[in-house]
């Protein structure tokens, strides 16, 4: 059986899952479990790249605000709306990213002294309360997002919709609270591994 990288950057032969991201175990699951694990490796590998092109096509356009500015004495301001909204898009999807990773900030020297049951119960209600959070957020960004498309608000350049960055708050934060999902199912897979 050949070998695969799997999300937490271990090997795994293939149909293996990981047990927790901090184990180096991996378990054999079937069915349902199967298709999850396969579901959240495409989101969340295809995610970790666009937040890769967010973020350079951020830089890029930058550097091109500053070439036109500096060398050519041209002032584009809706470059820099670009440039701000791929700052919005890729800090919304990093977000996503860490949930799913659970490398969100903790105070892990207090974390690490607690019992394992305690720790799955406080990686659980961090999982849970961060759930909801990002379902709230993400209904009130949606509804911020709909009203700027119904309008047609734009920019101050009056070139860039505003909507396409209001979106990054539902899709951001809609993936995050998968992420916080996928994590909880791990906490429950594994009952004496700490996911957090």
């Amino acid at each position: 059986m050949g070998t695969e990288e799997s999300l937490y950057g271990t090997q795994a032969k293939e149909g293996e899952v990981p047990v927790s991201r901090h184990s180096g175990r991996f378990r054999v699951e079937g069915g349902f479990m199967a298709i999850l694990d396969g579901f959240d490796r495409v989101v969340f590998q295809s995610l970790r790249v666009v937040v890769g092109f967010a973020f350079s096509g951020m830089l890029l356009t930058v550097f091109f605000a500053v070439i036109l500015r500096e060398a050519f004495d041209l002032l584009e301001p809706w470059i820099d709306e670009i440039a701000l909204y791929l700052v919005i898009w890729y800090v919304f999807l990093s977000v996503a990213v860490l949930s799913r990773r659970t490398a969100h900030i903790s105070v892990v020297a207090f974390h690490q002294t607690m019992a394992p049951s305690i720790q799955r119960l406080v990686n659980s209600a961090i999982a849970v309360v961060g759930f909801a959070l990002c379902v709230y957020l993400g209904y009130l960004g949606l509804r911020f997002t709909a009203v700027a498309f119904e309008q047609g608000q734009t920019s101050e350049s009056g070139y860039v919709p505003i909507w396409i960055g209001y979106l990054a708050i539902p899709v951001g934060l809609g993936l995050t609270a998968l992420g916080y999902v996928l994590a909880l199912a791990d906490i429950f897979r594994s009952k004496s591994e700490v996911v957090c």
